[in-house]
């Protein structure tokens, strides 16, 4: 009798080893077919994502093959909140030179001016972009910039500007402090040539 319940015992511990075992087998292959999934899922919004970047870039491309404007955007017109970073995409053409030959441009992009009267623009709205640009003659180059709202930046919209020069004639300059007022985006430092191009665009700073 003893013999007996020790044997049902073992059995007991033996069935439910043997179902943990398949649970465990079933949890686990569960857990793959949810990574797969996920995995692709993932792939397919980043090629999405891709794919809609690419269309943005052939179309700033084309918006200035088709024109005189040497400078375009991909957004005039931005909302930001406060403390947060958002990527912007301008694109510079190059229709000076000789043919074949590449000229460097020197870029500066600053936010000068605000509707908020006490705010300082070039403290709360920072961008990181290239200093500089090498461009073929009659070639058009994307670019890309990351904008930083501070997060004591005021609610507010701000007035910006992209300013580009021939790397021979200097350097670009945003006027965006005048006497300890805001500026009023006039550029300089282009030697005695007016910029090469330059392009205003607003950012709206929201609450976080």
């Amino acid at each position: 009798m003893g013999l007996k319940k020790i044997s049902n015992r073992r059995k007991g511990s033996l069935s439910l080893s043997i179902n943990a075992i398949v649970v465990l087998i079933l949890a686990i292959t569960m857990l793959g077919l949810g990574l797969g999934f996920m995995k692709k899922m993932f792939g397919s919004t980043t090629k999405q994502f891709e794919d809609v970047a690419d269309g943005m870039k052939e179309e700033m491309i084309k918006n200035l093959q088709g024109s005189t404007e040497r400078v375009a955007m991909n957004r005039y017109d931005m909302n930001i909140k406060k403390g947060d970073e958002k990527e912007i995409y301008f694109a510079i053409k190059n229709d000076i030179g000789t043919s074949g030959a590449q000229t460097q441009f020197n870029i500066v992009i600053a936010c000068y001016g605000s509707i908020q009267p006490i705010a300082i623009p070039r403290d709360q709205i920072t961008f990181s972009t290239l200093p500089s640009k090498s461009i073929d003659m009659e070639e058009i180059s994307v670019m890309k910039a990351v904008i930083k709202a501070s997060s004591n930046s005021l609610i507010t919209t701000y007035s910006c500007k992209v300013a580009v020069c021939d790397s021979v004639a200097g350097t670009p300059l945003i006027d965006d402090d005048s006497n300890g007022n805001q500026g009023d985006g006039t550029v300089s430092g282009c030697g005695t040539s007016a910029p090469y191009a330059q392009k205003d665009f607003f950012i709206n700073v929201k609450s976080s």
